[in-house]
């Protein structure tokens, strides 16, 4: 073999062998979400985002245990740990993880209406103010975060320490109004029907509230990927027809667009909420 042979070859060799450290990993990234493998709705919006990106840039899995809040947000990031997880953009909370910021309910999980006496059915008729929300008495669970966001508006609350003490309270009229979140108040009520309770009609009552997805602050890319995937789904309305496949209905039999709303302040949430963008939003907060 002569001289210009053994170059040729070792410049082919060379090629092959840099197009070999080049070649990109195909393998998809594992996201690991709290809980059991299920395909309820922040599942699916998980999955809806990261379609959005290019193919199989990343798999999905779940953990396969379930973990209080505060545990799932310890093992975000760590080994063998979590990648994702879903909760309300407090401002201790955007210290700890990263915050993808897109509201995933759409502020749902800052609205209440309220449970009042059956026996007083125009309870909260009357009703148009922080002044006059301000003459009632409200019933609420003591750690909630509620609790502290009305108390931060000036309203009278009752922070009781028994769940259940709080419905027999309001039916024997001990307070005037428990208010209950929209994604929960229906169940609330079918939950105690020996209680003479029922839906308030005229009132929704709304402060500022975004329910995030959050990623280890180790992973920039992942919350800048789940951003991305979460606008091309609002983008192509593909995220619209999800959110309006899973609350649709409940927001038409509450009628929350013919009530009178009510906005109160939060001065727990966290920084950088797009409040300003009307359409991520069933009824954009107050600013």
């Amino acid at each position: 073999m002569n001289r210009h042979t053994i170059i040729f070859c070792c410049l082919i060799l060379g090629l092959q062998t840099g197009v070999a450290h080049t070649e990109p990993d195909k393998s998809p990234s594992l996201v690991i979400y709290p809980g059991y493998a299920r395909d309820d709705y922040m599942v699916s919006v998980l999955k809806l985002a990261l379609s959005h990106l290019p193919e199989n840039a990343y798999e999905v899995r779940a953990l396969g245990a379930d973990l209080p809040k505060e545990r799932a947000f310890d093992l975000l990031g760590a080994p063998d740990g979590l990648d994702v997880l879903t909760g309300t953009c407090l401002k201790d909370r955007s210290h700890q993880a990263l915050p993808v910021h897109f509201p995933l309910l759409r502020g749902l999980n800052g609205m209440r209406i309220g449970l009042i006496p059956a026996a007083n059915p125009d309870k909260l008729k009357a009703v148009k103010n922080l002044t006059d929300l301000k003459a009632l008495h409200i019933g609420q669970y003591h750690s909630w975060s509620d609790t502290r966001i009305l108390r931060a508006n000036g309203l009278r609350v009752f922070a009781g320490g028994d769940y259940e003490g709080l419905y027999l309270m309001l039916d024997r009229q001990r307070i005037d109004v428990f208010p209950r979140s929209v994604l929960e108040i229906e169940q609330n009520l079918a939950q105690h029907p020996t209680l003479e309770l029922m839906i308030d009609s005229h009132l929704l009552i709304q402060y500022p509230s975004a329910y995030y997805f959050f990623v280890s602050r180790d992973n920039p890319q992942l919350a800048i990927d789940l951003k991305q995937g979460l606008e091309s789904a609002l983008q192509d309305g593909s995220f619209d027809k999800l959110f309006e496949a899973q609350f649709g209905e409940i927001l038409q039999r509450l009628g929350i667009k013919q009530r009178h709303l009510l906005h109160l302040d939060n001065p727990f949430l966290c920084d950088g909420v797009p409040i300003n963008r009307q359409t991520l939003w069933v009824n954009p907060p107050a600013s």
